[in-house]
């Protein structure tokens, strides 16, 4: 490469440093806010979890009940006589910049549509308690959901990072620092010819 050229190179090798380091500067910022939001959606999930698995055991059990006071048909034919389930809503939402999923069971007051006739309060409890469990792993789907996204967007931050530290900017410096030493060699060639030409005249 010429004089010239690594000349020209100098300051764009600075540029390009100087754009990696504040570039770094703002995904450590963006890392640090993913952090925290991906260990506050853990600690959501496991409540979550928790509450979830407590609503399922009280529908089990509540069903279980319901079966031993009624018989196991009397119930099957009261859950046919429900209507469907409304639908679980989805949407998406950021969350620092992340896309996340967001899952919403509509909340809607269990309402008994088979008839009053053979059955009983256990059959009402097992129902409302169903629906309650349903809500409950639908908000666990939520938090599990969006602590996924927040923990793959926050590793692939990390991976971006780490490139700049280990790849990027060490390979840009290496550069400098070799430009600096071949410019250096110059100027000392340059003033050792240039002696030389004096010490002649």
């Amino acid at each position: 490469m010429s004089k010239p050229a690594v000349r020209s190179r100098l300051p764009e090798l600075r540029r390009a440093r100087d754009a990696a380091e504040r570039g770094r500067d703002v995904l450590e910022q963006k890392l640090e806010l993913l952090r925290r939001e991906w260990a506050k959606r853990r600690e959501l999930r496991e409540r979550a979890r928790l509450v979830a698995e407590r609503r399922v055991a009280e529908a089990m059990k509540a069903a279980r009940e319901a079966r031993i006071e009624l018989g196991r048909g009397a119930v099957a034919a009261a859950a046919l006589a429900q209507p469907r389930a409304p639908p679980i809503e989805w949407s998406w939402t950021r969350i620092t910049g992340v896309r996340v999923p967001a899952l919403r069971a509509s909340s809607v007051p269990f309402r008994a549509f088979y008839g009053a006739g053979g059955t009983a309060a256990s059959l009402d409890a097992a129902a409302e308690a169903a629906a309650a469990a349903v809500a409950a792993l639908v908000a666990l789907a939520a938090e599990d959901a969006a602590a996924k996204a927040l923990r793959r967007a926050t590793l692939k931050t990390l991976r971006r990072v780490n490139a700049l530290d280990h790849a990027v900017l060490p390979q840009i410096r290496r550069d400098l620092r070799e430009i600096a030493a071949a410019l250096e060699e110059d100027e000392r060639d340059e003033s050792i010819r240039r002696n030389a030409w004096l010490a002649l005249r």
